[in-house]
């Protein structure tokens, strides 16, 4: 009987901690109740559009990942940047988006690997949430590099490249034809079931989009970094690059067959291609008109 009582209030014991202790931490700050709490830390309300809010995860920060030895690269808190560290400098691609605290935290993580300054930035393309804190680092010294021309640091090269007109009509990419790894911003992403984006109004294609990577594909190269997800191989660029061409080749036929603007994106069958397609007004009127003209 004593040994039952014992047990009996050790676990009395423990239950009554555990129902003192704070929830297990899931990401996200609690209000009364439970209730998820809202920007400023009160408990959400308003209603649905609060209630939307509150299921938008916070954006993910920025993580430090091994690449090649002296090549990293930084995820979160907008695009994929990669940077080369060098007895002279650094030669870092694409900048995040410019929400406070990102140059400093951008810059805090390349200087835990050197303390070499950053010489040149390469921009992939102009949206913010890629060339987001340009600014700050030219202020710093840094020279900002966005046309085809090679770049030569303690006798590391990187050739930036403009191929065609993409994701923007200024697409470049950052070859590093001694690590075999080539940065190719939003001409690729890796990230699950993401369809190509084109900004047309920015002067992007879809067409282009493919000739980029075929010129990509043309180059020697191990590792391809997406704009936006995880590192790849060549194989699975080809398997994108494939994918935009059956793309095209659907939306064209379609055209073809008389489906009309406002009904296209439904008529194009995209499930084997793991896309949901989704346009705006602007976008799809580009799409249309790049379809159209391109039969």
């Amino acid at each position: 009987m004593t040994t039952v009582r014992t047990f009996l209030v050790i676990a009395l014991a423990a239950l009554a901690l555990w129902a003192q202790a704070p929830p297990a931490a899931d990401g996200r700050a609690k209000g009364k109740a439970g209730a998820p709490a809202d920007a400023k830390g009160g408990r959400a309300g308003g209603g649905k559009a609060a209630e939307a809010k509150a299921l938008v995860p916070p954006p993910d920060p920025q993580v430090l990942r091994f690449v090649r030895p002296d090549l990293y690269l930084i995820t979160g808190e907008g695009g994929n940047s990669v940077f080369r560290a060098t007895p002279e400098g650094v030669i870092l691609v694409d900048t995040k988006l410019a929400k406070a605290g990102n140059y400093d935290r951008l810059s805090e993580l390349i200087r835990g690997i050197t303390r070499q300054p950053v010489k040149f930035v390469v921009s992939t393309h102009n949206h913010p949430d890629h060339a987001g804190n340009n600014a700050h680092f030219q202020t710093a010294g840094a020279e900002i590099v966005t046309t085809d021309r090679t770049l030569q640091l303690a006798g590391v090269e990187v050739r930036v490249i403009h191929f065609a007109a993409g994701h923007t009509g200024s697409d470049c990419v950052a070859y590093f034809p001694a690590d075999r790894v080539i940065a190719v911003g939003d001409a690729l992403s890796s990230v699950a079931n993401r369809a190509p984006v084109i900004d047309y109004a920015g002067g992007g294609t879809l067409t282009g989009s493919a000739q980029e990577l075929d010129a990509v594909l043309a180059l020697p190269w191990e590792v391809a970094i997406p704009g936006h997800g995880d590192p790849v191989n060549r194989a699975f660029v080809e398997t994108y690059r494939g994918k935009l061409k059956t793309l095209i080749d659907r939306a064209r036929a379609a055209i073809a067959r008389g489906v009309p603007k406002e009904q296209l994106v439904a008529q194009i069958k995209t499930d084997d291609l793991g896309w949901q397609l989704r346009f705006d007004p602007a976008h799809l009127d580009g799409f249309y008109a790049e379809m159209s003209a391109a039969r």
